[in-house]
């Protein structure tokens, strides 16, 4: 719990990271909103300190979205 911060952040730069690329031109088929979806649900998880949510939405949810994201730009890559 004490790195959770730092991984909101990171998500949050992330996001804004793919919202430049794709302003700048490159399309790289990722739907922010597909992640960012996630986000009032993981707020309000850990306002009421459920930790057993906050993990499922990252390891269920989050997690696979990013992993996506990936797949996305690799394929813009080549």
């Amino acid at each position: 719990m004490s790195i959770l911060p730092n991984v909101i952040d990171g998500l949050q730069w992330l996001v804004e990271a793919v919202q430049g690329i794709q302003q700048n031109g490159c399309n790289l088929s990722i739907t922010i909103a597909s992640l960012t979806k996630h986000f009032e649900e993981l707020e309000r998880a850990l306002e009421v300190r459920d930790y057993v949510l906050t993990a499922d939405l990252f390891e269920y949810e989050i997690t696979p979205t990013l992993e996506e994201w990936l797949k996305k730009v690799k394929l813009t890559e080549q």
